[in-house]
Protein backbone atom coordinates (compact mmCIF):
# COMPACT_ATOMS: atom_id res chain seq x y z
CA UNK A 1 0.00 0.00 0.00
CA UNK A 2 1.29 3.50 -0.73
CA UNK A 3 2.35 5.51 2.30
CA UNK A 4 -0.05 8.01 3.81
CA UNK A 5 0.45 11.74 3.71
CA UNK A 6 2.25 11.84 7.07
CA UNK A 7 4.03 8.50 7.40
CA UNK A 8 6.81 9.41 9.77
CA UNK A 9 6.09 7.90 13.18
CA UNK A 10 7.69 4.50 13.92
CA UNK A 11 7.55 3.44 10.28
CA UNK A 12 10.11 1.06 8.78
CA UNK A 13 12.82 2.67 6.72
CA UNK A 14 12.33 2.32 2.99
CA UNK A 15 14.48 3.13 0.02
CA UNK A 16 13.96 6.50 -1.64
CA UNK A 17 11.49 6.48 -4.53
CA UNK A 18 12.25 7.74 -7.98
CA UNK A 19 12.00 11.48 -7.91
CA UNK A 20 14.10 14.52 -7.14
CA UNK A 21 17.74 13.67 -6.82
CA UNK A 22 19.23 14.86 -3.54
CA UNK A 23 22.27 16.15 -5.45
CA UNK A 24 24.71 14.54 -3.06
CA UNK A 25 23.35 16.49 -0.09
CA UNK A 26 22.64 14.29 2.92
CA UNK A 27 22.08 14.72 6.64
CA UNK A 28 25.08 16.35 8.23
CA UNK A 29 26.17 18.18 5.09
CA UNK A 30 27.03 21.86 5.08
CA UNK A 31 25.46 23.50 2.03
CA UNK A 32 27.74 25.77 0.06
CA UNK A 33 27.09 29.37 0.96
CA UNK A 34 23.66 28.79 2.52
CA UNK A 35 21.53 31.86 2.06
CA UNK A 36 18.62 32.89 4.24
CA UNK A 37 15.21 32.77 2.71
CA UNK A 38 11.73 33.70 3.89
CA UNK A 39 8.99 36.26 3.51
CA UNK A 40 7.50 39.11 5.37
CA UNK A 41 4.07 40.70 5.59
CA UNK A 42 2.87 42.36 2.43
CA UNK A 43 0.88 45.45 1.74
CA UNK A 44 0.31 47.92 -1.05
CA UNK A 45 3.31 48.46 -3.26
CA UNK A 46 4.84 51.69 -4.51
CA UNK A 47 4.13 52.94 -8.02
CA UNK A 48 5.12 55.90 -10.16
CA UNK A 49 8.38 57.24 -11.53
CA UNK A 50 11.46 56.00 -9.74
CA UNK A 51 13.03 58.41 -7.25
CA UNK A 52 16.53 59.52 -8.08
CA UNK A 53 19.50 58.55 -5.94
CA UNK A 54 20.13 55.64 -3.57
CA UNK A 55 17.38 54.66 -1.15
CA UNK A 56 18.08 54.79 2.58
CA UNK A 57 18.32 51.44 4.32
CA UNK A 58 16.98 50.23 7.61
CA UNK A 59 17.06 47.24 9.94
CA UNK A 60 16.91 43.58 9.05
CA UNK A 61 14.91 40.81 10.68
CA UNK A 62 16.21 38.14 13.03
CA UNK A 63 13.72 35.34 12.42
CA UNK A 64 12.38 36.31 9.00
CA UNK A 65 15.22 35.30 6.79
CA UNK A 66 14.98 37.83 4.03
CA UNK A 67 12.74 40.69 4.97
CA UNK A 68 11.55 42.65 7.95
CA UNK A 69 8.62 45.00 7.57
CA UNK A 70 8.30 47.57 10.37
CA UNK A 71 4.92 49.00 11.38
CA UNK A 72 3.25 51.36 8.92
CA UNK A 73 4.43 54.94 9.03
CA UNK A 74 7.67 56.82 8.67
CA UNK A 75 10.93 55.12 9.63
CA UNK A 76 11.90 55.53 13.31
CA UNK A 77 14.32 58.32 14.01
CA UNK A 78 17.99 57.41 14.11
CA UNK A 79 20.68 58.97 16.32
CA UNK A 80 21.56 62.34 14.94
CA UNK A 81 18.12 62.96 13.42
CA UNK A 82 17.18 65.55 16.04
CA UNK A 83 17.43 69.18 14.74
CA UNK A 84 20.02 71.34 16.41
CA UNK A 85 18.86 74.40 18.36
CA UNK A 86 18.79 77.50 16.18
CA UNK A 87 17.69 81.08 16.38
CA UNK A 88 16.00 80.77 13.03
CA UNK A 89 13.04 78.97 14.56
CA UNK A 90 10.42 80.59 12.26
CA UNK A 91 12.25 79.14 9.23
CA UNK A 92 12.56 75.76 10.91
CA UNK A 93 8.86 75.80 11.74
CA UNK A 94 7.97 76.61 8.14
CA UNK A 95 10.17 73.79 6.87
CA UNK A 96 8.56 71.35 9.30
CA UNK A 97 5.10 72.37 8.16
CA UNK A 98 6.09 71.83 4.52
CA UNK A 99 7.55 68.45 5.37
CA UNK A 100 4.39 67.47 7.20
CA UNK A 101 2.39 68.23 4.07
CA UNK A 102 4.76 66.26 1.90
CA UNK A 103 4.52 63.29 4.26
CA UNK A 104 0.80 63.05 3.59
CA UNK A 105 1.76 60.91 0.58
CA UNK A 106 1.84 57.22 1.53
CA UNK A 107 5.15 55.42 2.06
CA UNK A 108 5.58 51.77 1.40
CA UNK A 109 8.29 49.51 2.80
CA UNK A 110 9.86 46.86 0.60
CA UNK A 111 12.97 44.77 0.81
CA UNK A 112 15.98 46.33 -0.90
CA UNK A 113 19.09 44.29 -1.41
CA UNK A 114 22.28 46.31 -1.14
CA UNK A 115 24.36 46.24 -4.29
CA UNK A 116 27.70 45.91 -2.51
CA UNK A 117 27.07 44.23 0.81
CA UNK A 118 24.72 41.54 -0.46
CA UNK A 119 22.60 41.68 2.70
CA UNK A 120 18.88 42.22 2.89
CA UNK A 121 17.63 45.50 4.26
CA UNK A 122 14.60 47.76 4.24
CA UNK A 123 14.19 51.07 2.46
CA UNK A 124 11.20 53.39 2.03
CA UNK A 125 9.95 54.03 -1.49
CA UNK A 126 7.41 56.79 -2.03
CA UNK A 127 4.32 56.30 -4.14
CA UNK A 128 3.45 58.08 -7.39
CA UNK A 129 1.75 60.96 -5.59
CA UNK A 130 5.15 62.40 -4.80
CA UNK A 131 6.12 62.81 -8.44
CA UNK A 132 3.30 64.89 -9.87
CA UNK A 133 0.94 64.17 -12.76
CA UNK A 134 1.34 61.33 -15.23
CA UNK A 135 2.68 61.99 -18.73
CA UNK A 136 0.20 62.30 -21.57
CA UNK A 137 -0.61 59.24 -23.70
CA UNK A 138 -2.10 61.19 -26.61
CA UNK A 139 -0.33 60.48 -29.85
CA UNK A 140 2.03 57.96 -28.23
CA UNK A 141 2.62 54.74 -30.18
CA UNK A 142 3.55 51.43 -28.54
CA UNK A 143 7.15 50.31 -29.04
CA UNK A 144 7.97 47.35 -31.25
CA UNK A 145 10.25 46.07 -28.49
CA UNK A 146 9.31 45.14 -24.92
CA UNK A 147 10.30 47.45 -22.06
CA UNK A 148 13.19 46.79 -19.70
CA UNK A 149 12.46 45.90 -16.08
CA UNK A 150 14.80 46.05 -13.10
CA UNK A 151 13.75 44.78 -9.64
CA UNK A 152 14.22 47.32 -6.84
CA UNK A 153 12.32 45.61 -4.04
CA UNK A 154 10.54 42.44 -2.99
CA UNK A 155 8.08 41.43 -0.32
CA UNK A 156 6.00 38.38 0.42
CA UNK A 157 2.62 37.80 2.04
CA UNK A 158 -1.05 37.11 1.37
CA UNK A 159 -0.05 34.26 -0.92
CA UNK A 160 1.92 36.38 -3.38
CA UNK A 161 5.45 37.58 -4.05
CA UNK A 162 5.29 41.30 -4.86
CA UNK A 163 8.15 42.55 -7.02
CA UNK A 164 8.59 46.31 -7.36
CA UNK A 165 10.32 47.17 -10.64
CA UNK A 166 11.59 50.17 -12.51
CA UNK A 167 10.11 49.86 -16.01
CA UNK A 168 11.89 51.72 -18.83
CA UNK A 169 10.89 52.27 -22.45
CA UNK A 170 13.21 50.87 -25.10
CA UNK A 171 12.13 53.44 -27.72
CA UNK A 172 13.58 56.95 -27.82
CA UNK A 173 10.06 58.40 -28.05
CA UNK A 174 8.70 56.54 -25.01
CA UNK A 175 6.18 53.72 -24.85
CA UNK A 176 2.64 52.88 -23.76
CA UNK A 177 1.82 49.47 -22.25
CA UNK A 178 -1.68 48.20 -23.05
CA UNK A 179 -0.96 44.58 -24.06
CA UNK A 180 -3.22 41.90 -22.64
CA UNK A 181 -0.39 39.37 -22.27
CA UNK A 182 2.95 40.61 -20.95
CA UNK A 183 5.16 37.71 -19.89
CA UNK A 184 7.64 38.50 -17.11
CA UNK A 185 10.27 35.95 -16.06
CA UNK A 186 12.74 36.67 -13.25
CA UNK A 187 15.87 34.62 -12.74
CA UNK A 188 18.96 34.89 -10.61
CA UNK A 189 22.36 34.05 -12.10
CA UNK A 190 21.84 30.42 -10.98
CA UNK A 191 18.10 29.75 -10.64
CA UNK A 192 14.57 30.73 -11.67
CA UNK A 193 12.78 33.10 -9.27
CA UNK A 194 9.29 33.67 -10.73
CA UNK A 195 7.45 33.66 -14.07
CA UNK A 196 3.93 34.85 -14.91
CA UNK A 197 1.76 36.66 -17.44
CA UNK A 198 0.20 40.08 -16.78
CA UNK A 199 -2.73 41.83 -18.46
CA UNK A 200 -1.78 45.49 -18.90
CA UNK A 201 -5.01 46.43 -20.70
CA UNK A 202 -6.61 47.14 -17.31
CA UNK A 203 -3.53 49.00 -16.14
CA UNK A 204 -2.43 51.15 -19.12
CA UNK A 205 0.92 52.74 -18.40
CA UNK A 206 2.88 55.44 -20.21
CA UNK A 207 6.66 55.07 -20.09
CA UNK A 208 8.35 58.44 -20.70
CA UNK A 209 11.40 58.52 -22.91
CA UNK A 210 13.67 59.97 -20.24
CA UNK A 211 12.86 58.13 -16.99
CA UNK A 212 11.58 54.80 -15.65
CA UNK A 213 8.19 54.26 -14.05
CA UNK A 214 7.96 52.22 -10.86
CA UNK A 215 5.32 49.45 -10.91
CA UNK A 216 4.47 46.58 -8.57
CA UNK A 217 3.79 43.09 -9.95
CA UNK A 218 2.20 40.30 -7.89
CA UNK A 219 3.31 36.70 -8.54
CA UNK A 220 1.01 34.04 -6.96
CA UNK A 221 2.51 31.02 -5.23
CA UNK A 222 2.24 28.75 -8.29
CA UNK A 223 4.46 31.14 -10.27
CA UNK A 224 7.22 31.46 -7.63
CA UNK A 225 10.27 29.19 -7.52
CA UNK A 226 12.55 30.91 -5.03
CA UNK A 227 12.25 33.91 -2.76
CA UNK A 228 14.65 36.72 -3.66
CA UNK A 229 16.58 36.71 -0.38
CA UNK A 230 17.88 33.27 -1.35
CA UNK A 231 18.97 34.08 -4.87
CA UNK A 232 21.77 36.56 -4.23
CA UNK A 233 22.50 39.60 -6.40
CA UNK A 234 21.92 40.37 -10.04
CA UNK A 235 18.40 39.16 -10.81
CA UNK A 236 17.62 39.26 -14.54
CA UNK A 237 14.16 40.05 -15.92
CA UNK A 238 13.02 38.84 -19.34
CA UNK A 239 9.97 40.70 -20.70
CA UNK A 240 8.02 39.40 -23.70
CA UNK A 241 4.86 40.87 -25.22
CA UNK A 242 2.78 37.84 -26.24
CA UNK A 243 -0.59 39.61 -26.54
CA UNK A 244 -2.36 42.35 -28.44
CA UNK A 245 -2.53 46.08 -27.70
CA UNK A 246 -5.84 47.84 -28.30
CA UNK A 247 -6.18 51.56 -29.00
CA UNK A 248 -7.18 53.48 -25.90
CA UNK A 249 -10.57 55.14 -25.70
CA UNK A 250 -10.79 58.75 -24.43
CA UNK A 251 -12.02 57.38 -21.10
CA UNK A 252 -9.08 54.97 -20.87
CA UNK A 253 -6.67 57.77 -21.73
CA UNK A 254 -7.79 59.56 -18.60
CA UNK A 255 -6.87 56.51 -16.52
CA UNK A 256 -3.34 56.10 -17.86
CA UNK A 257 -0.85 55.84 -15.00
CA UNK A 258 -3.75 56.50 -12.64
CA UNK A 259 -4.11 53.01 -11.12
CA UNK A 260 -1.82 52.75 -8.10
CA UNK A 261 -2.68 49.16 -7.17
CA UNK A 262 -0.24 46.27 -7.80
CA UNK A 263 -0.72 44.36 -11.03
CA UNK A 264 -1.76 40.75 -10.33
CA UNK A 265 -0.61 37.98 -12.67
CA UNK A 266 -3.33 36.23 -14.65
CA UNK A 267 -1.47 32.92 -14.89
CA UNK A 268 1.87 31.23 -14.25
CA UNK A 269 4.11 30.68 -17.27
CA UNK A 270 7.22 28.74 -18.16
CA UNK A 271 10.31 30.07 -16.37
CA UNK A 272 13.33 31.51 -18.11
CA UNK A 273 14.96 28.07 -18.04
CA UNK A 274 11.99 26.71 -20.01
CA UNK A 275 10.92 23.68 -17.92
CA UNK A 276 8.61 24.23 -14.95
CA UNK A 277 8.95 20.73 -13.47
CA UNK A 278 12.74 20.75 -13.65
CA UNK A 279 12.84 24.29 -12.24
CA UNK A 280 10.55 23.25 -9.37
CA UNK A 281 12.72 20.24 -8.55
CA UNK A 282 15.84 22.41 -8.48
CA UNK A 283 14.07 24.97 -6.29
CA UNK A 284 13.01 22.33 -3.75
CA UNK A 285 16.57 21.11 -3.48
CA UNK A 286 17.96 24.64 -3.11
CA UNK A 287 15.37 25.56 -0.47
CA UNK A 288 16.16 22.45 1.59
CA UNK A 289 19.89 23.17 1.33
CA UNK A 290 19.43 26.79 2.37
CA UNK A 291 17.13 25.84 5.27
CA UNK A 292 19.36 23.07 6.64
CA UNK A 293 21.74 25.24 8.65
CA UNK A 294 18.98 27.59 9.77
CA UNK A 295 17.00 24.64 11.11
CA UNK A 296 20.05 23.47 13.06
CA UNK A 297 20.44 26.96 14.52
CA UNK A 298 16.82 27.89 15.14
CA UNK A 299 14.62 24.85 15.76
CA UNK A 300 16.89 21.83 16.30
CA UNK A 301 15.68 19.94 19.37
CA UNK A 302 12.36 21.81 19.46
CA UNK A 303 8.73 21.04 18.73
CA UNK A 304 7.19 22.66 15.65
CA UNK A 305 3.98 22.23 13.64
CA UNK A 306 4.50 19.89 10.68
CA UNK A 307 2.09 21.06 7.99
CA UNK A 308 3.00 18.98 4.94
CA UNK A 309 4.84 15.85 3.84
CA UNK A 310 4.79 15.09 0.14
CA UNK A 311 6.68 13.06 -2.44
CA UNK A 312 6.43 12.87 -6.20
CA UNK A 313 3.85 10.34 -7.37
CA UNK A 314 1.68 10.62 -4.26
CA UNK A 315 -2.07 11.09 -4.70
CA UNK A 316 -3.46 12.84 -1.63
CA UNK A 317 -5.64 15.74 -0.57
CA UNK A 318 -4.48 19.33 -0.50
CA UNK A 319 -5.44 21.56 2.43
CA UNK A 320 -8.69 22.53 0.68
CA UNK A 321 -9.69 18.87 0.26
CA UNK A 322 -8.86 18.66 -3.45
CA UNK A 323 -7.15 15.41 -4.43
CA UNK A 324 -3.83 16.24 -6.09
CA UNK A 325 -1.35 14.16 -8.08
CA UNK A 326 1.75 15.54 -6.40
CA UNK A 327 4.66 16.36 -8.68
CA UNK A 328 7.53 18.77 -8.02
CA UNK A 329 5.49 21.78 -9.17
CA UNK A 330 2.59 21.00 -6.83
CA UNK A 331 4.89 20.27 -3.88
CA UNK A 332 6.70 23.57 -4.41
CA UNK A 333 3.41 25.44 -4.87
CA UNK A 334 2.02 24.17 -1.56
CA UNK A 335 5.30 24.92 0.24
CA UNK A 336 5.22 28.46 -1.18
CA UNK A 337 1.62 28.84 0.01
CA UNK A 338 2.98 28.42 3.53
CA UNK A 339 6.25 30.24 3.00
CA UNK A 340 4.79 33.40 1.51
CA UNK A 341 2.64 33.88 4.63
CA UNK A 342 4.88 32.40 7.33
CA UNK A 343 8.42 33.78 7.76
CA UNK A 344 9.33 30.67 9.77
CA UNK A 345 8.36 28.07 7.14
CA UNK A 346 11.21 25.64 6.49
CA UNK A 347 11.65 22.77 4.03
CA UNK A 348 13.31 19.45 4.98
CA UNK A 349 14.32 16.47 2.86
CA UNK A 350 13.45 13.47 5.03
CA UNK A 351 16.62 11.55 4.10
CA UNK A 352 18.69 14.17 5.94
CA UNK A 353 16.90 14.03 9.31
CA UNK A 354 16.87 10.85 11.47
CA UNK A 355 13.51 11.75 13.08
CA UNK A 356 11.88 10.54 9.83
CA UNK A 357 11.86 6.83 9.02
CA UNK A 358 10.70 7.04 5.42
CA UNK A 359 12.96 8.35 2.69
CA UNK A 360 12.27 10.66 -0.22
CA UNK A 361 9.72 13.05 1.33
CA UNK A 362 9.61 16.86 1.27
CA UNK A 363 8.47 18.06 4.68
CA UNK A 364 7.30 21.58 5.58
CA UNK A 365 7.42 22.76 9.18
CA UNK A 366 6.62 26.17 10.69
CA UNK A 367 9.04 27.88 13.07
CA UNK A 368 10.01 29.33 15.41
CA UNK A 369 10.34 26.40 17.78
CA UNK A 370 7.64 26.02 20.43
CA UNK A 371 7.96 24.90 24.01
CA UNK A 372 5.98 21.68 23.80
CA UNK A 373 4.08 19.32 21.54
CA UNK A 374 0.80 20.65 22.97
CA UNK A 375 1.75 24.20 21.98
CA UNK A 376 2.60 23.07 18.45
CA UNK A 377 -0.72 21.23 18.15
CA UNK A 378 -2.54 24.28 19.49
CA UNK A 379 -1.03 26.26 16.59
CA UNK A 380 -2.58 23.71 14.20
CA UNK A 381 -5.94 24.08 15.95
CA UNK A 382 -5.74 27.85 15.65
CA UNK A 383 -5.10 27.58 11.90
CA UNK A 384 -8.11 25.26 11.39
CA UNK A 385 -5.95 22.71 9.56
CA UNK A 386 -7.16 19.10 9.54
CA UNK A 387 -5.52 16.83 12.18
CA UNK A 388 -4.03 14.53 9.53
CA UNK A 389 -2.36 17.50 7.85
CA UNK A 390 -0.92 19.37 10.85
CA UNK A 391 0.55 17.99 14.06
CA UNK A 392 3.50 18.40 16.42
CA UNK A 393 6.94 17.19 15.30
CA UNK A 394 10.23 17.30 17.20
CA UNK A 395 13.11 18.20 14.87
CA UNK A 396 16.54 16.78 15.70
CA UNK A 397 19.69 15.88 13.80
CA UNK A 398 20.77 13.29 16.40
CA UNK A 399 17.83 11.28 17.78
CA UNK A 400 15.69 8.65 16.07
CA UNK A 401 12.02 8.86 15.21
CA UNK A 402 10.61 7.34 18.43
CA UNK A 403 8.67 9.90 20.43
CA UNK A 404 9.15 12.74 17.95
CA UNK A 405 5.57 12.85 16.61
CA UNK A 406 2.51 13.90 18.59
CA UNK A 407 -0.77 13.67 16.72
CA UNK A 408 -3.74 15.85 17.61
CA UNK A 409 -6.61 14.26 19.48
Amino acid sequence: MPPTDNPFESAPEKSAPAGPAPSGQWRGHTPANPAPVGPAPVGPAPVGPAPAGPAPVGPTSTWSTNVHVPPSGPSPAQPGDEPRPTRRWPIVLLVLLLLAGACSAAYWFVEIREEQGGSDSIAPIADSGQFGSAPSAEGLVACDTSPRMAPVGYRAGSGVLTVVMDVTATCATGDILTTNALRVAIESPTADVAAAEFDMSNHPTVLPADEPVRLAFEFPSDSVFLLPGHTGQGDIVTVTDEGTSEALTPGALAEVNGNSSPIRAVRATEPASGDREAAARRALRELADADFERILTEINGQWVPQVSSKQEGLRAKDLDGTVVAWNAQEILRQHMDFRLDNPGARLLWSNEWPVFDLQGWWVTVIGPGLGSADTANQWCDDQNIEPDECFAKLISDTRGSAGTTRHRR
